[in-house]
């Protein structure tokens, strides 16, 4: 398949034992033309010994460590590629990703910032779920153009960095990668990019994702405050963008944004200790559960609007 150029962007940490198998599935593509952008974000271990052994097929960016959307962001800057993807040092992909993946945008033309695709979620070598699953945007078609996106990314948490390629205007006008966030950071990316237009998607998974590693969300789900900290900051950055404050959408931002509120202070009373702090935290949090899987249920909770091919005229 011929087509616009993609650069593939592969930012890495301390990654020596698994870095290798990352970048083979990138050069395993059946897609071209492409480049492969490996970012180290000043390991400390054998990683930059490793990337050796791709000389030229590979292009190594070294800088001081930054975190991971210094290092995207980086790589970006010194790619060329009209279309852009990133993968973590220790996920894979599938050889024909990038194939479907731009057939799908060339197919949704401009209108169309980005496409992403289902993916397995492995944890000790067992298929565990998938990241369509877990955030329930299944919808029974095969492929085709989510039509309300920002009301999918308001309201669910969905594997965005490993399974997403992004046209590079699209990712210039938002902004990139927030660099002040650590955590989250591609959910803030998500969410402007959902606002930009319809996102084409591939429910076939063809990613895999490793949950074996400890790597920043997962240490972060070990950390009660960190994760509802990162979020209540997306949250914050979501009604900065004029479309986020009124109508459907800002009314679930607002109430998100209550429900962290709540989510904060029930576990902030259950890490002080004591009978009364944990009994009061775990209501809170036990309320937010319940209120949060009747919401769900309910007919104005938001569903996939997808179709299966947009219209060119």
């Amino acid at each position: 398949m011929k087509g616009p150029f993609v650069s593939v962007i592969i930012p890495t940490y301390n990654r020596a034992d698994t870095v290798a198998r990352t970048i083979q599935s990138v050069l395993d593509q059946t897609y071209q033309p492409m480049e492969v952008i490996v970012v180290d974000d000043g390991s400390t271990d054998q990683t930059l010994e490793v990337l050796e052994q791709f000389d030229s097929r590979i292009q190594v960016i070294r800088q001081p460590n930054g975190g991971p959307s210094a290092a995207r962001n980086n790589g970006v800057a010194h790619s060329k590629g009209a279309i852009i993807a990133f993968l973590d040092s220790d996920d894979t992909w599938r050889k024909d990703k990038l194939e479907h993946q731009v057939r799908m945008m060339e197919a949704g033309g401009e209108s169309v910032p980005c496409c992403i695709c289902n993916a397995e979620i492995v944890f000790e070598n067992s298929v565990e779920s998938t990241s369509f699953k877990n955030a329930q945007v299944d919808c029974g078609l095969r492929e085709g153009y989510w039509l309300n996106p920002s009301l999918l990314i308001a309201t669910r948490f969905l594997l965005f960095n490993q399974v997403v390629a992004i046209r590079r205007a699209a990712f210039l006008a938002v902004g990139g990668f927030n660099e002040k966030m650590r955590l989250l950071e591609d959910h803030d990316l998500a969410f402007k990019l959902s606002l930009v237009g319809p996102w084409a998607f591939l429910s076939e998974p063809m990613v895999e994702k490793s949950n074996d590693s400890d790597g920043l969300g997962v240490r972060a789900m070990k950390e009660p405050l960190i994760h509802a900290l990162a979020w209540e900051r997306v949250l914050h950055s979501f009604l900065d963008a004029p479309q986020a404050r009124d109508g459907e959408l800002g009314a679930i931002v607002r109430r998100n944004l209550g429900n962290i509120a709540i989510e904060l202070r029930g576990k902030r009373l259950m890490l002080k200790g004591g009978v009364a702090s944990n009994t009061l935290g775990g209501l809170l949090l036990f309320y937010l559960r319940i209120t949060g899987g009747i919401r769900r249920r309910l007919p104005s909770w938001p569903k996939v609007d997808a179709v299966a091919c947009l219209s060119t005229t």
